[in-house]
């Protein structure tokens, strides 16, 4: 499998023409946390929309994927980014 390796990438752009500064430049990354909601509504929040149906998977399933986005590689080390170089920028998601 192949992964994307961004220093090289910049390398390739500055041989091809494109003025890109590795130590210049900042990569701004997202980041989801996934929490599995208890139901309760918060306070300050707004009510949740019902749902017609019920959800295709049960809880089992929705504890397994939040368990496995947690333990998931950074988009920092995947992309082959320098840690100093990048900022994150998240939020959480409830299910």
């Amino acid at each position: 499998m192949e992964s994307p390796n961004v220093p090289e990438i910049l390398q390739w752009a500055r041989e091809s023409g494109i003025k890109a500064k590795p130590n210049d430049t900042t990569f701004y990354l997202g980041r989801e946390r996934i929490i599995i909601s208890d139901g309760e509504r918060k306070p300050g929040t707004r009510p949740r929309a019902r749902r017609r149906r019920a959800p295709p998977h049960g809880p089992v399933a929705q504890k397994l994927f939040v368990v496995m986005s947690r333990n998931a590689r950074s988009a920092t080390e995947f992309f082959g980014i320098p840690p100093n170089r990048v900022v994150e920028l998240g939020g959480k998601v409830e299910k």
